[in-house]
């Protein structure tokens, strides 16, 4: 049978079974039901059709009076003043995708579903969005435990590995002199050098864990245990 489709182009049945059918009354008004839609197949017919001459007296009493096999003796108009999510002009597809159901009750008992189900475990996320003190508060609180933490296990690994190797000897002083070669440089080379020289030195001797005891292998463990920190720190 020949049909059109959605664009008005002419198809077929047996190439198209969704075509739109011509369908109407055959009487001298050749009325057509508005909303009614007519495809190749009755199931997909339904469907796509609509119940808004249902809600429209003149045209229900029109199908009414053509439908003499049907018992119009209970048949009563749609109200569509009643409220409703769904509009006159909704597919038949569309209620029953929605199961026809204006609206969901829920009813939730933790209490039943523990019972009845009986789950080992329950887990849930929440998310919550922090502000910006609450971050700086964390970050702090995790910097502050780092440093506690870095402290004590560099000071415990420094102190065994000095334990383990034996001491030097001949060390006389704490700061080791080494040879002046500066005279042998121009003036702004000396200065670079004197920087330099400088740097590495408060490299050398920099201490986060000092003690106040004068004997060099405890200062040299605290320098170690000051790099060992700060390296830590770094990763």
């Amino acid at each position: 049978q020949v049909g059109y489709d959605d664009n008005g182009q002419p198809c077929y049945c047996s190439q198209n079974p969704l075509c739109n059918i011509e369908t109407h009354y055959q009487d001298s008004t050749s009325w057509t039901i508005p909303g009614l839609s007519f495809k190749c197949f009755v199931f997909d017919s339904v469907l796509q059709s609509s119940l808004i001459c249902w809600y429209n007296r003149h045209c229900l009493n029109e199908v009414l009076m053509k439908s003499v096999f049907i018992d119009t003796s209970n048949i009563t108009i749609l109200d569509d003043k009643l409220p409703s999510r769904f509009r006159s002009n909704t597919t038949i597809k569309l209620l029953l995708d929605q199961m026809m159901i204006e609206e969901w009750t829920a009813t939730i008992n933790y209490t039943a579903f523990y019972r009845n189900c009986h789950p080992m475990y329950c887990t849930y996320a929440s998310y919550v969005k922090q502000n910006a003190l609450y971050l700086i508060a964390t970050i702090m609180g995790i910097f502050g435990g780092l440093d506690v933490i870095l402290r004590i296990v560099c000071l415990i690994v420094v102190r065994f590995l000095f334990r383990c190797k034996t001491a030097p000897h001949g060390i006389s002083t704490l700061f080791p002199n080494t040879p002046n070669t500066l005279t042998q440089h121009p003036r702004y080379h000396l200065f670079l050098c004197n920087v330099w020289n400088t740097i590495r030195h408060e490299i050398k001797t920099y201490n986060l864990f000092k003690s106040g005891c004068n004997q060099l292998d405890i200062i040299n463990r605290e320098r170690y245990s000051t790099r060992l920190y700060l390296f830590l720190l770094s990763i």
